[in-house]
């Protein structure tokens, strides 16, 4: 994997200051324009949160460990088993499977180190980008709207506009991950 994922720190402020300012980002993900002080406050904010056990956030970083994006686990509840993923990649990273690698990494998380059962992903209606980014994942659940319609109104207040829900279960990812070790069980030991 060409992918990791790194506590946040100040040391990244500025790499990830250009990465959200950056027009595709900001527009995607409707963000004012900021500045580094903004993202200063917002890490310094995200490494609190993280203290009380709020989120999980972790600055993505590529093979030659630039910093490509950001996810975070959000809305956690350990007591439900429940919490909200996003994820934003830095623009000239679009389209190069950084985002799956990414999520990958980060639901490993929340399923085997924090026990969450569910972690929903949600994305705007208009934001097509992202919900096809969504539909590519192998383990996710489409469209749980009607299943889950308290998740979805978290995500629709938070966006303050309609939103899609998608959902991944750790039993489908535990899956997933087993057909993948055994993918690379029967390359490895083909002659």
């Amino acid at each position: 994997m060409r992918t990791q994922l790194v506590k946040n720190d100040l040391q990244y402020a500025d790499q990830i200051y250009h990465g959200s300012q950056e027009e595709h980002v900001r527009t995607a993900l409707t963000l004012p324009k900021g500045t580094i002080d903004d993202t200063r406050t917002f890490i310094e904010s995200t490494i609190l949160a993280e203290t009380e056990g709020k989120v999980l956030s972790r600055v993505i970083l590529n093979e030659v460990e630039e910093v490509i994006g950001h996810t975070t686990l959000k809305d956690i509840d350990r007591q439900n088993g429940l919490a909200h993923l996003g994820t934003w990649i830095s623009y000239p990273f679009w389209g190069k499977g950084y985002n799956e690698e990414s999520k990958h990494l980060i639901l490993k998380i929340a399923f085997y180190e924090i026990g969450l059962e569910w972690v929903f992903l949600g994305a705007s209606k208009r934001n097509v980008r992202s919900q096809k980014a969504q539909e590519k994942l192998p383990y996710i659940r489409l469209h749980i709207e009607n299943q889950f319609p308290r998740e979805l109104e978290k995500i629709e207040n938070q966006l303050g506009e309609p939103c899609v829900l998608h959902g991944v279960h750790k039993q489908d990812y535990a899956h997933w991950e087993n057909i993948q070790k055994s993918h690379l069980t029967i390359q490895e030991s083909s002659p």
